[in-house]
């Protein structure tokens, strides 16, 4: 069972909280900073997330999120950073104990979504905030089974692994910030944003044609049909991983409040 929050803001996720989401369980928060000076890309990455994250509550028990985007307010651009610190104060008044951020793309421009977290978790609770590197798990994608250029079978980590420094940028360790009952699992480190490789981010633009193909085919663009059968399937599999992760980080967040 799932709650939708459909928010652009922290305002506006405040009022939706207090229509009566579940805090029992998780909140998935995803944060979206990508294209924010290009309307339709920012709309067609938009797009993509929704639907996953769409996807992910329906098979997750989690309170599920609209994405946060940047906005600006006078003209002015506010730092993203101030916007999650902003968010991610006003989840935990609501009486949110569990909350998994979910960073999408603008690995650069984002700010340091750790330290944003880890001070609204200060200044809310008051207390003393523990910090903790975690491996991304192992993860089991129903249906898949990957292939080494050898012939043998390869983990599905070895095989997808590498893209999710591109999309979604999630890194190969999450953090774990805690105070006394309220946890915050953040997947995205925040190490080596500078050393990410052009290779990698040429895997980007790739990544997010395969999912929306998969996911929101309207906003794909024109191809042939063999062509779109192979982006399908390959959007479907990528998007698996990442329910099975995003799986993976819920349960995370549920074993620590056992």
């Amino acid at each position: 069972m799932s709650t939708t929050v459909r928010s652009h803001t922290n305002t506006a996720l405040g009022d939706e909280l207090e229509r009566g989401a579940s805090f029992d369980a998780p909140l998935l928060l995803p944060l979206i900073e990508h294209a924010a000076d290009e309307p339709q890309a920012r709309s067609f990455v938009f797009e993509v997330v929704s639907q996953l994250i769409r996807l992910a509550a329906q098979r997750l028990p989690v309170t599920a999120a609209s994405p946060l985007c940047r906005t600006s307010q006078a003209g002015e651009e506010r730092p993203f950073a101030d916007q999650v610190f902003m968010t991610v104060s006003a989840c935990l008044q609501q009486g949110f104990r569990r909350l998994l951020l979910v960073p999408w793309g603008g690995r650069k421009g984002m700010g340091p979504l750790v330290e944003s977290a880890l001070l609204a978790l200060t200044t809310v609770t008051g207390e003393a905030v523990s910090r903790a590197e975690l491996a991304v798990p192992d993860v089991h994608v129903e249906g898949v089974s990957a292939r080494s250029a050898l012939g043998g079978l390869s983990s599905i980590q070895t095989q997808l692994g590498p893209l999710l420094e591109a999309f979604p940028g999630w890194d190969r360790s999450w953090v774990r910030l805690s105070a006394g009952k309220v946890t915050i699992l953040v997947l995205r480190s925040g190490k080596g944003i500078e050393q990410l490789s052009q290779a990698k981010v040429a895997w980007e633009e790739p990544t997010v044609k395969a999912l929306a193909t998969a996911l929101c085919p309207q906003q794909a663009g024109i191809m042939t049909a063999g062509e779109r059968s192979r982006w399908q399937r390959d959007g479907e599999i990528y998007a698996r991983y990442l329910v099975s992760l995003l799986g993976a980080a819920t349960d995370f967040l549920q074993q620590e409040q056992a």
